[in-house]
């Protein structure tokens, strides 16, 4: 088990903590739950891509970027509006 903090990439706002196990499908799954998104791809804090979950360590501060554009801005749009009522 590894302790990560996830941020969608290009923001350092709204963090999340979580605990990482096995693979790195796994991460791309717990990020994509966590953060609202659909993560396709992780970064480390220098925008090193990473592609195997094994270069992570603990307390690592990891970015998850998404397949599109409009995808991050339709969940920053989502994440900025008040709920609706009903």
């Amino acid at each position: 088990m590894r302790r990560m903090t996830l941020f969608l990439n290009g923001s350092p706002k709204n963090g999340k903590v979580v605990a990482v196990y096995g693979t790195l499908s796994d991460l791309l799954s717990v990020a994509s739950s966590k953060l609202g998104i659909k993560a396709t791809s992780v970064y480390n804090g220098k925008g090193g891509l990473i592609d195997d979950i094994a270069l992570n360590r603990d307390d690592d501060v990891l970015f998850f970027g998404v397949d599109s554009l409009i995808e991050h801005l339709e969940v920053a749009i989502k994440n900025s509006q008040p709920p609706e009522d009903h």
